[in-house]
């Protein structure tokens, strides 16, 4: 007598197969989203920290021109005011001021969306493939008054980018005052 599987069987068989195989081709799909999170997340932190750096740089640079510190950070000495716009530094040779400066008025301003230069292997705003990130500075000017301390402007930055559908933002924010010691 041979013995062999039914068509039950099979199909049940069968059946419990193509159940697991979805199922990890499911976690396989989300687990793939989320490493293109977490490198996104990790690129948008690169981000902001060289937007404070851009930020600092600005403010050393116009320390030692021996102009204001607050210019191209904020707008003027009046306590509030703001300046909101996208930079990014191409040098850092203080005697040129070589800070690439626009201004805008949104996070997904076009002029804000961030480069990817293979050539010089970074990124930027002014050439280079674009990115999904866009970076926004906004530099508020305060008299230091109200707080008791010398003037200062505190820059905040924001990193945004779409990530499968799912916008996602992330800021960072620091005070740079007019003593020539500190930011």
């Amino acid at each position: 007598m041979k013995k062999g599987f039914s068509l039950i069987e099979i199909i049940l068989i069968v059946a419990l197969v193509s159940v697991t195989f979805v199922g990890v081709m499911g976690l396989t799909r989300r687990i793939m989203q989320m490493e293109h999170v977490v490198k996104n997340d990790f690129i948008a932190q690169g981000l902001l920290r060289e937007g404070i750096e851009i930020a600092a740089a600005m403010r050393t640079e116009n320390v030692s021109s021996s102009v204001s510190f607050y210019t191209d950070l904020s707008t003027s000495t009046t306590d509030g005011s703001q300046r909101i716009f996208s930079a990014d530094y191409n040098s850092i040779d203080y005697s040129v001021r070589s800070t690439n400066i626009k201004n805008i008025t949104t996070i997904k301003d076009s002029d804000a969306r961030i480069k990817y230069d293979s050539t010089g292997k970074d990124y930027n705003i002014s050439i280079g493939t674009p990115t999904e990130f866009y970076r926004m500075f906004t530099g508020t000017y305060h008299d230091g008054t109200a707080e008791g301390s010398d003037p200062y402007v505190r820059v905040k930055v924001d990193v945004y980018w779409e990530s499968y559908g799912k916008g996602h933002t992330q800021t960072l924010t620091n005070d740079f005052y007019e003593t020539d010691s500190g930011y």
